[in-house]
């Protein structure tokens, strides 16, 4: 399966956007229960080997991913990774045994990790819905709640004069993972988060949404059509 294709211009409107709270977040016990139940539900053996194309698993560094306690592993170890995850390195396997910590920096402390577009995106390129019932509920729960911390974050920077929306970085995260948008605009249709609703609809007025919709414009257009644009 190729690459994302996208050009310069967009990747650049993504990073600007997540730079934004690319921070450790404050502590969330809902977030962290969700990410404590991930450890839970797919706690495995490491699997014996990662393997990729032979002209690139070198570069990937996965060694240190087999040896190193799962939830002792940076960033920075598991970067290279993710990025080629499913194209030239990895597999559903190794994924499942890494999935927790992945997602446990991506939430907690996204200075350290991809974006959650990138990271969302691998479910559906490891065919999560066909993974048990219980796997795809606690994978379901983890992103609610790291969307909802999102959405919490938004909402202070929107009290400080800042029109920020990096809640929709994991609406489009969830739909590149073949999640239904209805429960997240549910969520923002609920009063409490006008603001940062308000935020999204001058984004989607303006074509300034996440850079990553482009993979996806059926679920962009069904995005729209839910949000009354």
């Amino acid at each position: 399966m190729a690459q994302p294709r996208l050009n310069q211009h967009t990747i650049a409107t993504c990073r600007q956007s997540w730079h934004r709270i690319a921070m450790k977040s404050e502590a969330d016990p809902n977030l962290e229960s969700a990410i404590e139940a991930l450890y839970r539900v797919f706690t495995t053996r490491p699997p014996h080997a990662i393997d990729g194309c032979p002209c690139c698993i070198e570069n990937r560094g996965v060694d240190v991913l087999l040896v190193t306690p799962l939830r002792e592993l940076a960033g920075e170890d598991l970067g290279s990774y993710v990025s080629g995850l499913f194209f030239t390195v990895g597999s559903e396997l190794d994924f499942r045994y890494l999935l927790p910590r992945i997602f446990d920096l991506a939430a907690a402390s996204p200075s350290e990790s991809h974006y959650p577009e990138i990271v969302l995106r691998k479910l559906a390129l490891a065919g999560w819905s066909k993974w048990n019932g219980v796997e795809q509920q606690a994978i379901t729960s983890f992103v609610m709640a790291w969307f909802e911390n999102a959405l919490r974050r938004d909402l202070e920077l929107s009290l400080q004069g800042f029109e920020i929306a990096d809640s929709e970085s994991i609406i489009c995260g969830g739909a590149l993972a073949e999640m239904q948008l209805a429960p997240f605009v549910a969520r923002l249709r609920q009063s409490d988060v006008r603001e940062v609703r308000g935020v999204i609809e001058k984004r989607l007025v303006a074509n300034e949404q996440s850079a990553f919709w482009e993979e996806i414009p059926e679920q962009l257009r069904e995005f729209r059509k839910r949000m009354g644009n």
